[in-house]
């Protein structure tokens, strides 16, 4: 078994594609969302949305949520014999790996993970894949899904509150009091999400990768190839042509997109009091990573 990967970024970044596409080699096992509370098939230590574990975490609570991940991807002994005994063959093993790959290199797919990132790049010794997304492209796509955000799960943290999102501090607690509509609500996630990885670019610069999801969209099979590279993981026409497929538009695999397409889709899907709210509201932190043009 080699070393985790952990692919995280904002929720809607392209996550699951990235983490799926890279799964796609025989040597890599796709684990999807341990930090998602909403996981019931095992015994999440995780409590909160975007749960922060630093350096200050207590060793109990650090061992708990590193028991809890490696059971993700490490079958015990006792769990497979007792599965065998009770003939329930699905559930020998842990990984929700499509491809039954149950002992290859762990990617654990995991947006949700995003503000833990540098604590288990340090603890798991994990490389890490970091998936940028466009603002006004991921408020469309949390508006077009409906899908809210309670700021409580932020704000009940109280060492990420004072170590990491103080300056957020005033707008998280009156959006968790008086939640406005989701247009403010993903305005106000990805300023903070996206104000932590200008921080992790700073400090993992040359250690981490850093994709925003327009490039790959535009240059998937090179983009791809150099995620692969860097990871040292064999990239053979079978996977080139995976990821091929992958982009092509499909009514019947959710996952398969026009990918080039789908770059300014957000332009037809919001209003353009919308879009001049989010460039406004998130200048400051797009600046870093998108030019006047890709507007």
């Amino acid at each position: 078994m080699g070393k985790p990967i952990l692919v995280t970024g904002i929720h809607r970044s392209g996550t699951t594609w990235v983490g799926r596409m890279i799964s796609e080699s025989n040597s890599v096992q796709y684990i999807h969302e341990p930090f998602n509370i909403h996981y019931k098939g095992k015994e999440s230590p995780i409590e909160h949305w975007f749960e922060y574990y630093s350096l200050s975490t207590s060793a109990q609570t650090e061992q708990e949520v590193l028991n809890y991940l490696q059971s993700m991807y490490r079958p015990s002994l006792k769990s497979i014999f007792k599965n065998l005994i009770k003939g329930d063959v699905n559930k020998l093993f842990t990984s929700d790996d499509p491809k039954g790959n149950l002992f290859g290199r762990p990617l654990l797919k995991d947006p949700i993970a995003i503000m833990s990132a540098p604590w288990l790049y340090n603890k798991v010794d994990c490389d890490v894949i970091v998936c940028i997304r466009h603002p006004a492209a991921f408020v469309a796509s949390i508006k077009e899904k409906d899908w809210d955000f309670d700021f409580n799960q932020l704000l009940e943290q109280e060492k990420l509150m004072k170590e990491k999102l103080y300056p957020f501090q005033e707008k998280i607690r009156e959006f968790s009091e008086t939640p406005p509509g989701i247009v403010s609500q993903g305005i106000l996630l990805w300023n903070i999400i996206y104000s932590r990885v200008i921080e992790y670019r700073k400090e993992f610069k040359g250690k981490w990768i850093f994709i925003k999801h327009e490039d790959i969209s535009r240059r998937p099979v090179e983009e791809f190839k150099l995620m692969f590279n860097k990871l040292d993981i064999p990239f053979g026409l079978e996977i080139k042509n995976e990821i091929i497929e992958s982009t092509e538009a499909s009514n019947l695999e959710p996952l398969k997109r026009n990918s080039r397409r789908n770059i300014f889709r957000w332009k037809s899907m919001l209003s353009s009091k919308d879009i001049e709210k989010i460039k406004k509201e998130t200048f400051k932190v797009w600046s870093h990573y998108y030019a006047e043009s890709d507007w």
